[in-house]
């Protein structure tokens, strides 16, 4: 068994001895089904699959590809038709040129054989949006098809892109042809196990090692690039034992594979009804109740065989009422409340899904469908302003999506408060008027989208600041305004259209009464429609204020040896430097502002304490250390009680982070005595506390 295993995740390391984690879990999503019932709307309308692939053509709906911005992973599961396949042979495989690929639908046990979406699309969607690519291989396939596959993969993903390799899909999971196939195979083959089921579960894994040796054979024995994948549900014990009977057996591993992950589907909600008036409560017990129970299950084997630990998909799993409780804002803060107890215990979270259509019997999707409002997709929402919250450090943004209180155009007979769209055009104007009283500010950015309702030419869309706040749906028209805030080409066809507005313009509003009236325009003569507030897709203005990050050193240390990167203590005086790295380089946007914090023991005396740039950073814990300084920073007086001291450092951070990313803060005391301070490994470790747009 390997005893430490370090991936590679989205460019951020985290290094595990079992499952200790160093970074915040990630996000990922599956796909629902391709096809026209089912809410995913993942490409522009009418591609010519005979010949989009070889003249690389872009062939994704924009407003799908933006949606898919907060997750780091992509599960082709269902878009590769993984369920009941019948594929066995690299030559039944669906072609990028075959316009199948539309529409590859649902297939049950008794369909004919039906390939899924093409990898050369799955991989062209990976590279486009720079997202890691996790595939499933059909559970009949052969070793040549196993050996194909790598090597397309191998030659076309990104290279800074990694690929999850999976045998089939829940091949534990009685619903679908794979379990009794790997039953079969397992039973027939001999693998061990005390009874059938445990047959099968070994003869997954065994599978699975096949696999993974022929994607080695391309990529090279434990490539950073591949990522080699285990996944149970329902009986984990059987996982346990196939993984301890097989991988860990020189009979039936020859080769010595390893694996990498051990992926679980921790589901919240089954058996809830989500029409019951505690829903919330109960959903939230739910999730108690998931991470004393499976979770735990699966903390141990990742454990107990070293193993990082993933869901491959997860979510909520209501089957009465699922649409009514994926509706309900409510879900919104149990999302959020169930993410942050998963962090705890996974690297990787794949929702399922990103979109898909809401019934009683499963609500899956994250959105209801592609280009679902924000403001609608409760779910999605939660995610997004997870990982906001979650990456790179403990902070996160103040991101606000606001709807109109009041919409209406110029035209008294398509206006004013009831009908579900409104129009613009080069005479007639749109207005839409928005209360940004709930955002706290600074804005860094803001957005309009609006959603067109009917199928249009291209067109230059301009907003402006109405003249006017002073209107009504039902009333006189507000003055056009002439200052513009933002114009956008939009291209032809459906769907949602955005315009960057000034930050700028849009501060001064928040800064004053909190509303903002804004007119939209295009430059065609005849109408544009798009959706009002009162329609399906309403009109939202999202605005970026600043982002916090509370980041914890890589290193820090003195000047004398005997308190280098084992010590809670470390100390300065005159003669004594304390040095403190940290690395800044996933920080988003730019740094407006930066505080260095370090906590003082109590003290006999009360030293002024100052603190500089780093003459460098090239030094560590236990090599040698230096007692040179850059320029002075801050300095602060302190009494002699202990408490934090706080330095502005913002004019380093604000270069370093533009540069290699690295900071060096040292500080030094008036005093010739030694002050004890808090390392990192102490209770209360240094901070860097960022605010960036």
């Amino acid at each position: 068994m390997k005893t430490r295993i370090a991936l590679l995740f989205s460019g951020l390391i985290l290094s595990f001895f079992g499952v200790a984690k160093a970074t915040a879990m990630e996000v990922g999503t599956n796909f629902w089904f391709l096809a026209n019932w089912s809410g995913e709307q993942p490409f522009k309308e009418d591609v010519d699959w005979s010949d989009a692939y070889a003249n690389g053509d872009d062939i994704w709906n924009p407003t799908f590809i933006d949606e898919l911005d907060p997750y780091t992973v992509l599960r082709f599961m269902d878009w590769g038709g993984t369920n009941n396949s019948k594929v066995e042979f690299w030559s039944q495989r669906r072609p990028a040129t075959d316009a199948g690929n539309e529409s590859i639908g649902f297939i049950s046990q008794s369909s004919s054989l039906t390939a899924g979406l093409a990898y050369e699309w799955m991989i062209d969607l990976c590279n486009r949006t720079g997202k890691d690519m996790w595939v499933c291989l059909p559970h009949k396939s052969d070793a040549t098809y196993w050996s194909n596959l790598a090597q397309l993969i191998y030659s076309d993903l990104d290279p800074s892109l990694k690929v999850y390799i999976e045998y089939s899909n829940e091949t534990w999971n009685g619903g679908f042809a794979q379990f009794q196939y790997t039953i079969d195979k397992g039973v027939a083959g001999g693998l061990p196990g005390s009874n059938q089921w445990y047959k099968g579960g070994a003869y997954s894994v065994y599978q699975s090692l096949g696999i993974f040796h022929a994607f080695e054979n391309v990529f090279g024995v434990d490539s950073p690039r591949i990522v080699k994948v285990v996944s149970a549900s329902g009986n984990l014990d059987i996982a346990r034992k196939a993984i301890d009977n097989v991988v860990n057996s020189s009979s039936w591993n020859p080769n010595g594979i390893t694996v990498d992950a051990f992926a679980n589907a921790p589901y919240v909600g089954s058996g809830l009804d989500g029409a019951d008036a505690s829903i919330a409560s109960q959903f939230r017990t739910k999730t108690d109740q998931r991470i004393a129970g499976s979770v735990a299950s699966s903390v141990s084997i990742a454990t107990d065989f070293n193993l990082v630990l993933i869901t491959y998909e997860a979510g909520q799993h209501l089957t009465d009422n699922a649409d009514l409780w994926s509706a309900n804002p409510a879900i919104y803060d149990e999302y959020l409340y169930m993410l942050d107890e998963m962090d705890e215990h996974f690297a990787l979270f794949m929702h399922y899904t990103h979109a898909g259509n809401w019934t009683s019997g499963g609500a899956w999707g994250a959105k209801e469908y592609t280009g679902q409002p924000l403001t609608q997709a409760h779910k999605y929402r939660a995610l997004v302003d997870y990982v906001d919250a979650s990456t790179p450090g403990s902070g996160g943004s103040s991101t606000v999506v606001v709807t109109p209180t009041d919409d209406r155009d110029t035209q008294s007979d398509v206006a004013a408060g009831t009908n579900s769209q409104i129009a613009i055009s080069a005479y007639n104007t749109s207005f839409f008027r928005f209360d940004l009283s709930s955002f706290s500010g600074p804005v860094s950015s803001a957005k309009l989208r609006l959603f067109r309702t009917g199928s249009s030419s291209a067109l230059t869309a301009d907003a402006y600041l109405a003249g006017s706040d002073s209107w009504t749906q039902s009333g006189s028209v507000p003055p056009a305004g002439s200052t513009l805030m933002g114009s956008a080409a939009v291209s032809a066809g459906t769907g949602w259209m955005e315009i960057d507005l000034d930050p700028s313009l849009v501060q001064a509003e928040v800064s004053g009464d909190g509303i903002i009236s804004l007119g939209l325009e295009s430059n065609l003569g005849g109408w544009t429609f798009v959706s009002s507030r009162e329609g399906a897709n309403p009109p939202e203005l999202m605005l970026g204020g600043s982002s916090t990050f509370t980041l914890n050193p890589i290193a820090d240390r003195d000047g004398q040896s005997s308190n280098s990167g084992t010590n809670a203590g470390i100390y300065a005086s005159m003669w004594n430097t304390i040095t403190v790295k940290f690395d800044v380089s996933a920080i988003p946007g730019s740094v407006a502002d930066a505080t260095f914090r370090i906590y003082k023991q109590s003290s006999s005396s009360a030293p002024t304490v100052s603190a500089y740039a780093g003459a460098s950073d090239s030094w560590s814990e236990t090599g040698s250390s230096t007692s040179s300084t850059g320029s002075a920073l801050d300095a602060a007086t302190v009494g002699s009680n202990a408490g934090w001291i706080e330095f502005d450092v913002t004019a380093l951070v604000a270069v370093e982070a533009v540069g290699d990313g690295i900071v060096t803060i040292a500080i030094k005391t008036d005093q010739s005595s030694w002050t004890q301070f808090v390392a990192r490994e102490g209770s209360q470790p240094p901070e860097l506390v960022l605010t960036s747009q």
